[in-house]
């Protein structure tokens, strides 16, 4: 490897523990403020750590699995490194907590692929509305409402 190279990944890392914010594993996880594309099953929401709010919302959409996934913050390119990294340094632990109320929260729809009860054949473009129950959905649509919030205990994580 040359000296330049090592040098931009020296700078790199320097830049990274300047800018990274990086979070201690709480007693708790709490999402709110819930903006919420019911045609989709994506949109964003507000991760509190114990007491101190995570500095942007955190984005989420639908896999194939037909689970919600959140993305965090990235930086792309810093310093024109050709890669991306989070911008938040949480715990393992406190991602399994966010993770889970996530799915506690938006309902997970029928995956993509040939469902085997139905015999259905779900496209990943087929709409999320399709891929659930009415009742179901209406159910999430009422309870994430605009005051909605989820609480998960880290105890309670595995």
């Amino acid at each position: 490897m040359s000296d330049e190279i090592k040098q931009q990944i020296k700078a790199v890392h320097a830049w990274l523990d300047k800018h990274v914010r990086v979070f201690d594993e709480p007693e708790a996880v709490t999402l709110s403020d819930f903006s919420v594309n019911w045609d989709e099953f994506s949109g964003n929401f507000r991760v509190t750590l114990d007491n101190v709010e995570l500095p942007t919302k955190l984005r989420f959409g639908l896999e194939t699995s037909g689970e919600t996934k959140f993305h965090l913050p990235m930086f792309h390119s810093p310093l024109g490194a050709p890669s991306s990294y989070s911008a938040l340094d949480l715990t393992p632990k406190t991602l399994a907590a966010i993770k889970l109320g996530l799915h506690q929260a938006i309902p997970r729809v029928m995956a993509a692929g040939s469902n085997k009860v139905t015999g259905q054949n779900i496209a990943f473009d087929t709409p999320a509305r399709l891929r659930i129950s009415p009742e179901e959905l209406k159910s999430a649509m009422a309870r994430i409402i605009q005051d909605y919030r989820m609480t998960v205990a880290l105890k309670d994580v595995k």
